[in-house]
C-alpha cells in the first residue's frame, strides 16, 4: 500500500513538473488587413515561449476588442485558420491603437490560457 502511495505521489508530481505555466505562451499578430465595410482581420498565433514555435492544436475562443484601456469596446468575432492561427475580425468604432484579447485551450494545459496584443486598427 505504501508503494502505491508513494507511486501515485511520484506520477502527480512528475506531471505537475511537465506542464508549463500560462506564462509560458504569448499571442502574437501573423498579419492583419484593413477589409471593406471597416472591419479589420487580424490572424494571431498563439506561441509556446521557451521554444518561439505556435502551438499546433490551440484551441482560442473569447475575442475582445477594447482600446487602450478606455471601457470602449468594438464587436469581434473569431474564425480558426491554417497551422493553429485563428482570425480575429474587428469592427472598431474609432482609428487607433486596439487591444485585442483572446482565451485559448492547449491539449496537456489544465488551466485556460490568455493572450492579449496590440494593434492598430481602422486605418
Amino acid at each position: 500500500m505504501k508503494f502505491a502511495f508513494l507511486a501515485g505521489a511520484a506520477i502527480a508530481f512528475a506531471s505537475s513538473v511537465a506542464l508549463a505555466a500560462p506564462a509560458d505562451y504569448r499571442l502574437t499578430v501573423v498579419r492583419q488587413a484593413h477589409q471593406a465595410g471597416g472591419t479589420d482581420a487580424v490572424t494571431v498565433h498563439l506561441v509556446h515561449v521557451p521554444d518561439n514555435r505556435p502551438v499546433a492544436g490551440a484551441v482560442m475562443f473569447s475575442p475582445v476588442a477594447t482600446m487602450g484601456g478606455m471601457s470602449m469596446a468594438a464587436p469581434a468575432t473569431l474564425a480558426p485558420a491554417a497551422d493553429g492561427a485563428a482570425v480575429v475580425n474587428v469592427t472598431p468604432s474609432m482609428p487607433g491603437t486596439w487591444t485585442i484579447s483572446v482565451s485559448a485551450r492547449v491539449n496537456g494545459e489544465p488551466a485556460v490560457i490568455k493572450g492579449a496584443v496590440d494593434v492598430e486598427l481602422g486605418k
